[in-house]
């Protein structure tokens, strides 16, 4: 017995050291969670983004009624009179338009008042109109109903993730008060070297403060426009440029939340530069500069393409005769650019614009394929100066070795079923019509001008919406010039309707690598399947950002269910028996 009391004796001497060292690690094991502060829990449903107790729809919570009255009357004022007509204007100047009032209009429940798609894609100058037509006529003095159960939908399948969230937070800021008190004076060599470091490529963007935004958000506001959180005018008297930012949108966000930092968003063509400052007329100015040069440097690029234009074009006429021209001329690669209803400002003018048209004739050389980009969208295009080609080749008819699995379902007597997204224009007769014959040259030997039918879909391209437009657009081209290297025409864009586009001929050769993609990889069943995948993606992304105590309460609902399903199947079976 002795012996076993000081053998208790001595293992409690032993085990009053290790608390320490215990606290210590405890302390270490602080550092690296400082960095994991939780993040407010999201859900998204149907394109309503629950951020904590923010309510947005494409990015835009909900505006009053009389917020909306002053963003809208000031959008066609030249010269703002008020400190908050000026504000406006600037927000509006610098907002998406088109999502702006997508948004709204999701808000305030008006896509079926106007028999709309809240899922469509609409020109702004529509939606506009309209949402000022139900402003006008008190559609919005209150929110609907649908949209606050929506809202209270989100909230309660939120709640449990906030509790959770707050008490993740509190545990977070006890340990870091509690690494604050125990190390304070005790920094690591190796975050030296790092702090060093960092601030070493701090000074060195210094003449790219798009940069420093990438690399640290609270620290670029902290060193041009905050001090301790609130603004501070004299740190950056000019405005600067942001070019090359890896989140627009919260750079966006986040100077939304500063009372008086105006900011404008350049064009496409200038790089959707973000222009920041605290005063509006410098703002413009330097908008007005980065404009410039971007037109300036398109006109270069445009010139040298020109360039090459020409000297294809002298090269054409000098060796082409009274040479009768067909449907392969057409091939090669063009420089284009389009305009359009809204490109009166410049500010939507696609300036890189390419088309690839493939020297492979396909629909039994009755059709050309091209691979575009637009700017705005790019994919596959088919030129044929027969509609029905291009109708049997939106119905894959032409496709001798297409997957069964992809193909078009059948109805009972073996026949294709037309796509919902098609219509089959109507036959003349099962016999094909006769193949192209070549326009023939005019009475001063140069070639006739050749108007062809054109038909694409693809994937937008244009603000972060990569979405394929699986249903076929339409359009119609005028090949004319020597040897057919001018194109005049116009083609009906997603989201901006009908356009006009010119293009030039600078190579009469196509890359392997600019031959078109295949059509199928546009269709309505790629659309869904990235629709699902995308879907799969957010639902991981939402559970690796939820805490462990959520994941083990959504265990605990899914064990409870199981058993719970299990209890019924058993009642039932009782039942039967």
């Amino acid at each position: 017995m002795p012996t076993s009391k000081s053998s208790k004796r001595s293992s409690a001497k032993r085990s009053d050291t290790p608390p320490r060292r215990d606290d210590s690690s405890d302390s270490e094991n602080d550092c690296d969670l400082e960095s994991e502060e939780p993040q407010l829990p999201v859900v998204i449903k149907n394109g309503w983004t629950l951020r904590g107790t923010l309510m947005t729809f494409k990015g835009h919570p909900r505006m009053s009624v009389a917020r909306l009255c002053l963003v809208l009357g000031v959008r066609g004022r030249t010269t703002p009179k008020s400190a908050e007509e000026i504000e406006a204007k600037a927000y509006i100047e610098g907002t998406n338009l088109q999502q702006f009032f997508h948004s709204q209009m999701a808000h305030y429940n008006l896509f079926p008042v106007y028999g709309m798609d809240i899922n469509g894609s609409y020109i702004s100058k529509s939606m506009e109109s309209k949402l000022l037509r139900a402003v006008s006529n008190g559609m919005c003095d209150k929110v609907p109903q649908s949209v606050l159960k929506i809202t209270r939908k989100l909230v309660r399948k939120n709640r449990s993730a906030m509790e959770a969230y707050h008490e993740e937070l509190a545990q977070w800021n006890a340990r870091r008060n509690r690494k604050q008190t125990v190390s304070e004076a005790r920094i690591p060599e190796e975050a030296e070297e790092q702090e060093a470091e960092a601030d070493q490529e701090w000074r060195r963007l210094e003449r790219n403060p798009g940069e420093r935004a990438n690399i640290d958000l609270d620290r670029f506001f902290d060193e041009y426009f905050l001090t301790e959180g609130t603004p501070h005018r004299s740190k950056t008297t000019r405005a600067i440029s942001l070019n090359g930012l890896n989140d627009r949108a919260e750079m966006i966000l986040r100077v939304k939340t500063i009372p008086g930092l105006f900011f404008v968003v350049a064009s496409k063509a200038a790089d959707s530069a973000v222009i920041l400052g605290f005063d509006l007329e410098k703002v413009k100015a330097l908008l007005k500069k980065v404009e410039a040069e971007a037109v300036k440097s398109f006109e270069d690029q445009w010139w040298s393409n020109y360039t090459t234009h020409t000297a294809l074009l002298r090269r054409h006429r000098a060796g082409a005769g009274r040479k009768i021209l067909g449907l392969a001329d057409c091939a090669g690669t063009y420089y284009a650019q389009w305009t359009g209803p809204e490109n009166n400002n410049s500010r939507l003018l696609a300036y890189d614009v390419t088309l690839h048209v493939s020297p492979t004739l396909i629909a039994n050389d009755r059709a050309l394929i091209a691979t575009f980009d637009f700017g705005v969208s790019a994919g596959t295009m088919h030129l044929s100066e027969h509609a029905e080609a291009l109708d049997d080749l939106a119905d894959g008819q032409y496709d001798a070795d297409i997957d069964p699995d992809d193909a078009a379902p059948t109805t009972p007597r073996g026949k294709r079923k037309i796509p919902p997204t098609q219509v089959r224009s109507p036959r003349v007769s099962k016999k094909r019509s006769q193949p192209l014959t070549p326009p023939q040259a005019d009475a001063m030997g140069l070639p006739a001008r050749l108007e062809l039918s054109v038909s694409f879909r693809g994937r937008k391209t244009l603000d972060g919406d990569n979405r394929i437009f699986h249903a076929p657009r339409s359009g119609k081209f005028e090949f004319w010039d020597a040897s057919y290297c001018r194109i005049s025409g116009e083609v009906d864009l997603p989201g901006h309707g009908t356009v006009e586009v010119e293009a030039w001929k600078i190579s009469d050769t196509v890359t392997a690598e600019e031959e078109p993609s295949p059509w199928d990889d546009f269709s309505e069943i790629a659309f869904r399947r990235e629709r699902i995948q995308a879907r799969k993606e957010q639902e991981e992304a939402q559970m690796e950002e939820e805490t462990p105590v959520v994941r083990r309460l959504a265990k605990k609902k899914k064990a409870k269910n199981e058993k719970r399903g299990g209890q019924k199947r058993l009642s039932s079976d009782s039942c039967s028996r």
